[in-house]
């Protein structure tokens, strides 16, 4: 029999189960993070993510957990950074890069950067890290081997949230057991997209690393 493994960290068991349940996440400083909507524990509809200081960063739209259409970014003082169309193909994409005074670049047609290991606003898992454990604890399954059994432990993936909120380049840096690493790399490429990182109100190419956890559920 198949049999899922519960996360070492994870505490909770019911998240985002009802359809159409609003999400709100906030800054220390008491102001709101980000805000949107769940269907079925999947994003959906229009969300919106903005700077400790109030301001408007970010505002998209996500189908089914992938992020679709039109989305805009902002610099901190408000005047619009970049707009990329046609967000839910990597191929389509359409950028176009202002400055921070309302100008329009005159360098529109950028290649990809190379991911940075850093952003000032790094990729969100849609709903949190709390989402992020819950999706990732509700499709992992431990590996059917005997020799298995008594054997558990923590394998660090790393991976791209590419400017379109897309995950891609999946690496293992510290590994378990052969198994447990394919597992691990086959549960990252089901996850949802993020909510792109931010450098200077444009989006980025960001690495971004997690743990997960295998330990069987008794």
């Amino acid at each position: 029999m198949i049999r899922k493994i519960a996360l070492i960290a994870l505490l909770l068991s019911v998240f985002l189960s009802v359809s159409a349940q609003e999400y709100k996440e906030y800054y220390e400083n008491g102001q709101i993070r980000q805000i949107g909507k769940f269907s079925n524990g999947k994003a959906t509809g229009e969300w919106k993510i903005y700077y400790e200081n109030g301001q408007l960063s970010i505002v998209g739209n996500f189908s089914e957990g992938r992020t679709i259409g039109e989305w805009k970014f902002y610099h901190e003082n408000g005047q619009l950074s970049c707009i990329g169309n046609s967000f839910d193909s990597l191929q389509t994409v359409e950028w176009k890069y202002y400055y921070i005074d309302g100008k329009l670049e005159d360098d529109n047609n950028k290649s990809d950067e190379e991911a940075q290991v850093w952003a000032e606003q790094m990729p969100a898992f849609p709903g949190g890290e709390a989402a992020l454990k819950v999706f990732i604890a509700e499709n992992i399954i431990f590996p059917e081997s005997d020799y298995l059994n008594n054997l558990h432990g923590t394998v660090f993936v790393r991976f791209v949230v590419g400017k379109t909120g897309k995950v891609g380049d999946i690496l293992v840096t510290r590994g378990v057991d052969p198994l447990f690493d394919a597992e691990a790399v086959r549960v990252v490429k089901l996850l949802p997209d993020f909510i792109p990182g931010v450098q200077g109100g444009k989006p980025v190419n960001v690495w971004f690393s997690m743990p997960i956890n295998f330990q069987l559920n008794n």
